[in-house]
Order: structure tokens, then C-alpha cells, then sequence
């Protein structure tokens, strides 16, 4: 789970001056008095189930859930660098040798120093809702099932290895 479960883009609640961030209020169940009986049913019903399987948000139901109660995992990676120096052809000179393995875990174990993070700002889109009826309550369109899912940094998750050499004079 990321930072800030958010409603999904919608009319709605956004002006020319909106982030878009609008933070997502959480049902209590599927007959949640501010849900509108219109709602797409198996929306509602798959955003409970979610709901109730998540610890972040379960303690939220019938409420707004704060920004930032959450956190993408924590990345951890380890470099290794070796060098040597050597004596060079002419008094004074020397040659450096060096290897440089980025992410030596990742090299080890696939599954070690791999970087998962929700994009910018690190929000999730829980759900959409297409308006609100006459008595307030919010018609929800749509629940986006992948409102947890986070996506690979490449360029920090995989290893590297560097050989090279300079020469000093």
C-alpha cells in the first residue's frame, strides 16, 4: 500500500485548479449509507472486499482515510568495489585496476535489491465515482483493482558490473 488512497479521476470533485488528490472516503460495507443504491454493484462489492482485506483501510470504514497512512516496502541494496594499484613503466606512474558489482544481491538472488514504488505523488486510485444523487451520497462507477499494485524501478533494481583500469603519470 502507498501513501494516500485517493477517488479516481472524476468531474465530481475536481475544478480547473484541482491536484486530483482528493482523499477516498471508506465504506463501511456494501449498504454504506453514503454509497447510492445506483452504484455499479460488483464495484462495490469487489471495493469491500478489498477494504476488509486490507489493514491499512479496514480501520477506516465510515470515514476518510488520512493521507500517508501507508508505505511502499523498504529497498535495500549493497555494492561491492574492488581495487588494486600496481607500480607503472615509469617511476612515479602507477595503474589502477578496479571491478565495481552494482547491487551485488540482485546479481545473487534475483529477488534481493529490487526497488517497488507507486509512481508520483504516491497515491492509489481506489475507486470512481461518477456523481453524487440528490441525497449526497456518492454513485461509485468503478473500483480499480490494482489501486495496490506498485511497478519495478529497473535502473536501481539491477545489477552491474564495471571492470576497468587508468594509468597515472
Amino acid at each position: 500500500m502507498i501513501g494516500s488512497t485517493t477517488f479516481g479521476n472524476t468531474s465530481v470533485f475536481e475544478s480547473a485548479f484541482s491536484s486530483r488528490r482528493q482523499l477516498a472516503y471508506i465504506p463501511t460495507d456494501i449498504n454504506d449509507p453514503n454509497i447510492a443504491p445506483t452504484s455499479n454493484a460488483a464495484a462495490v462489492s469487489a471495493l469491500m472486499d478489498f477494504i476488509n482485506s486490507n489493514d491499512d483501510l479496514s480501520d477506516y470504514k465510515g470515514g476518510i482515510a488520512p493521507r500517508n497512512i501507508a508505505n511502499d516496502d523498504w529497498y535495500s541494496r549493497f555494492d561491492l568495489k574492488i581495487t588494486q594499484t600496481f607500480p607503472g613503466f615509469l617511476e612515479g606512474d602507477k595503474l589502477e585496476g578496479f571491478l565495481l558489482i552494482e547491487n551485488l544481491g540482485n546479481l545473487l538472488n534475483d529477488g534481493w535489491g529490487i526497488q517497488r514504488e507507486h509512481g508520483f505523488p504516491g497515491n492509489a486510485t481506489l475507486y470512481g465515482v461518477s456523481s453524487i444523487d440528490a441525497q449526497g451520497r456518492y454513485v461509485i462507477s468503478s473500483f480499480n483493482p490494482a489501486a495496490d499494485n506498485d511497478s519495478i524501478i529497473v535502473g536501481s533494481s539491477l545489477w552491474n558490473v564495471r571492470v576497468g583500469m587508468k594509468y597515472e603519470f
